[in-house]
């Protein structure tokens, strides 16, 4: 049995690495509103942690999908955990793993702490999923600097360029910066000063984005689970391609090879394997970026890793509503706010809505 949860504040816990962090409103009413989706890809008697079990019933209907897990909230897990888990073999998987998310789940239900991720493996965690360790092992062209006089010389050589905090999330912690502007180096001394470092990257001519999804599995070995094809606006996910995986490989065509994407899959894959055994059991994504080599746009390079996201991402949610069969119809999947609650929506490609909840 699998206890499932959703914490999309995760990127921000990371970056604030203490027991107490209080996540901002918008990303609480995210996490309340679609705390349902894991059973999108939960297996059947799994349990899903959600803080309304009728909006959650509603929504994954709505969407088309039979329930097979069981909703239920945290206060009820606690005060029911041995007739609810008995003799079972739980395991608990988080959307991503920090030390926030810990310190909640065992505050609240106290039983739980024995299958919680030791405070050595939340650091680890939270090491490989820095732009510190992405700039050392994954990355051809950005730089990792510790002081604001190496971010200059470094900014300097670039004329235009990306300041990343080494961690963040949906566009925040990301400056865009033009030789010898001033405020965005304040800012950068600012990160330096409360996270130790700031990752440099040139400022690319941004064409698409895209990823690729992986599986760490117990014993060590990683497995490719899949393109994810995706926008984003000033940083921000806006939504994902809903279609089969040779349907993925043919839009990416006209930018890259499937065989560039072996080599790009194979070469993550190796690198992964010896960081993450014994560290990290669980789903992650390497996103990636086609930019303009040129103005005329007709020649393409790739930046094969943007960002390593050690955790569940809106691709493996994509991944889990794709179809297989490759004469469907491609979809897109978004998550749009009216105003009062957030909503996963699945559209036709001519733009009719098909499903929203």
């Amino acid at each position: 049995m699998t206890l499932h949860i959703f914490n999309p504040e995760h990127d921000l816990a990371l970056a604030a690495n203490k027991k107490g962090f209080t996540a901002p409103h918008a990303a609480r009413e995210l996490r309340s509103d679609l705390a349902f989706i894991p059973a999108l890809w939960a297996k059947e008697g799994d349990l899903v942690l959600v803080d309304d079990i009728d909006l959650a019933i509603q929504r994954v209907k709505r969407l088309g999908y039979s329930i097979v897990v069981e909703f239920l909230t945290i206060d009820q897990l606690s005060e029911h955990f041995d007739e609810i888990v008995g003799e079972k073999n739980l395991q608990v998987c988080a959307w991503g793993w920090d030390l926030s998310l810990k310190y909640q789940l065992q505050t609240k239900c106290p039983q739980l702490a024995h299958y919680l991720p030791s405070d050595t493996t939340l650091e680890k965690i939270r090491k490989v999923s820095s732009r510190e360790w992405a700039v050392e092992h994954l990355q051809k062209y950005s730089k990792y600097c510790f002081s604001l006089e190496s971010v200059k010389k470094v900014t300097s050589q670039m004329k235009k360029s990306v300041l990343k905090a080494p961690w963040s999330s949906s566009g925040r912690g990301i400056r865009f910066h033009i030789d010898g502007d001033e405020l965005q180096l304040r800012w950068a001394d600012n990160v330096i000063r409360k996270q130790g470092g700031i990752a440099v990257e040139p400022m690319y001519s941004r064409v698409k984005d895209f990823g690729m999804e992986f599986e760490a599995h117990a014993d060590g070995h990683i497995e490719y689970c899949g393109l994810s094809l995706f926008d984003t606006v000033n940083g921000a996910y806006v939504g994902n391609v809903l279609a089969s995986e040779s349907q993925k490989i043919k839009m990416m065509e006209p930018y890259i090879s499937k065989d560039r994407l072996i080599d790009i899959q194979n070469r993550i894959i190796q690198v992964m394997q010896k960081e993450l055994k014994n560290v990290y059991v669980g789903v992650f994504g390497v996103d990636m970026m086609v930019y303009a080599l040129s103005e005329s746009a007709e020649e393409y390079g790739i930046n094969e890793c943007v960002e390593v996201n050690l955790r569940r991402t809106m691709g493996h949610v994509a991944l889990a509503l794709s179809p297989e069969d490759s004469n469907s119809r491609p979809k897109v999947m978004s998550v749009n706010f009216d105003g009062s609650h957030y909503h996963l929506k699945v559209l036709a490609t001519n733009n009719r809505e098909e499903e929203d909840n």
